[in-house]
């Protein structure tokens, strides 16, 4: 079966070559190692990872009258080891996916079957995709699994939030062995009753095995903060909440986190007296007291910025990506490195041809300490919006972008992400629409070397 209506360009930076093939790609073309996973259904590819082996873990969900979540682990070459459904009734997606060093594959997202209304969702396969177990939480309750983290004891730990039937949205955190026996699970106070958006993004264990947590509060005065929260590893219990207020009341969130023994480093948004909330990272030492808060801004009034992905580098430096504005012109695709004081070492953005929201929505660490970054640009409504992948080295020179041109749905923008697998090379997942304006969900792989398809 043929896709048509993509475009692809590698483009390797300091070499005075510029390489861009119009392609109309086969869905199993080994040469290419690009895989469609969808069947024009509203498919959304919503995570992806690398195991020990270096094969590709995909998380998606099939669109339809009963969306399905679906499982994919492909080889090295490309080739389909396996494809496992789990079907929902109602509305459910995979979120977060992840492999343990055995090749087992966790899962977290919102998920519903006959006689369970809670959604906050957990689920374990082994190396083959047969499941092992399937955890649902909440009972008589709406809820999301949006982030998880692995365990030494081969358990997993998941955040999210649950919606009460009054329409309170409270913040959890959840932990299961690997047998699938919940050891604990805690329920934040959001804060104000009144409002129903506080949330966990992100989770992440700490030197110790304690678990962090990064979200967003409501405040009555302040509205929203910035949160995050250290909970023993063993029993659940908090030790500490760290609530971090912008300059100016309003819409403060913690997007995601990273550790530095039991020190935090969080990036997000924190307002400004000037307007809209900047692209801010900060960190946390181990008692939850603010060591440094630095701003990636870009002096943009009418801009929202916001931070995406933090990652602690060897050395401890640090690398983040997310949105900053554009003077004017919408939203930039930003990735910066700070030093491990806090201090803005560089801040590089890529701007799309449209002009609007461009964002970098992940990022990963290649062995000799320089950074890759994924998200989108928005373009023209022909030839379409762009996934642009880009390598930058120590100093912020940008090494290669890798884009795939195609049409991308508003509320897909967000779901491009990335994972560096074993030997060094880029796994890159994204949705695009197909004709008739349906998603297509699509893995591929480029070389870590100089950005180009297998």
């Amino acid at each position: 079966m043929m896709r048509p209506h993509y475009q692809r360009a590698m483009r390797v930076v300091g070499c005075g070559l510029l390489f861009a093939v119009l392609m109309i790609v086969p869905a199993e073309d080994a040469g290419a190692w690009i895989r469609f996973l969808g069947a024009r259904r509203n498919d959304v590819v919503y995570d992806v990872a690398a195991d020990a082996e270096g094969n590709a873990l995909g998380a998606l969900v099939r669109g339809g009258r009963n969306p399905t979540w679906e499982i994919v682990k492909l080889g090295p070459d490309g080739s389909t080891l396996f494809r496992t459904e789990l079907r929902a009734i109602g509305a459910g997606s995979p979120r977060a996916i992840s492999a343990d060093a055995g090749g087992n594959v966790f899962v977290a997202g919102a998920f519903t079957q006959p006689g369970i209304s809670g959604e906050f969702a957990v689920a374990k396969f082994s190396p083959a995709g047969s499941l092992l177990w399937l955890r649902v939480l909440g009972q008589q309750s709406e809820g999301v699994a949006r982030a998880l983290a692995l365990t030494p004891d081969g358990g997993a730990v998941v955040a999210g939030h649950l919606r009460t039937p009054l329409g309170v949205q409270q913040p959890l955190v959840a932990r299961w062995n690997a047998a699938g026996i919940l050891q604990w699970a805690r329920v934040i106070p959001p804060g104000d009753p009144i409002d129903a958006n506080a949330d966990f993004n992100a989770v992440a264990l700490g030197a110790g095995g304690d678990v962090f947590v990064a979200g967003h509060a409501a405040n009555i005065i302040t509205h929203r903060d910035a949160r995050v929260v250290r909970l023993n590893g063993a029993t659940g219990a908090p030790i500490w909440t760290s609530d971090l207020d912008g300059t100016a009341n309003g819409r403060d969130v913690a997007v995601d986190l990273a550790m530095d023994g039991d020190q935090a480093i969080v990036t997000g948004s924190l307002r400004t007296p000037n307007g809209g909330p900047d692209f801010v990272v900060w960190k946390l030492d181990e008692t939850g007291q603010l060591l440094w808060r630095r701003p990636i801004r870009a002096g943009d009034r009418r801009s929202v910025e916001t931070g995406r992905r933090v990652l602690l580098l060897a050395g401890g430096e640090i690398a983040a990506c997310g949105t900053r504005g554009g003077g004017g012109f919408g939203l930039d695709y930003a990735v910066a490195r700070l030093n491990a004081a806090g201090q803005l070492l560089w801040v590089r953005t890529m701007t799309g041809a449209g002009r609007r929201t461009d964002i970098a929505t992940d990022l990963g660490a290649l062995p000799d300490g320089s950074i890759v970054v994924t998200g989108t640009l928005t373009g023209p409504r022909r030839p379409g919006d762009t996934q642009l992948t880009t390598r930058w080295d120590a100093g912020g020179s940008l090494l290669w972008d890798n884009r795939w041109t195609g049409k991308i749905k508003k509320s897909s923008r967000f779901t491009a992400r990335l994972a560096v697998d074993p030997n060094g090379d880029v796994l890159l997942s994204a949705s695009f629409k197909q004709r008739r304006r349906k998603l297509d969900a699509l893995i591929r792989k480029v070389r870590g070397a100089d950005g180009g398809d297998f």
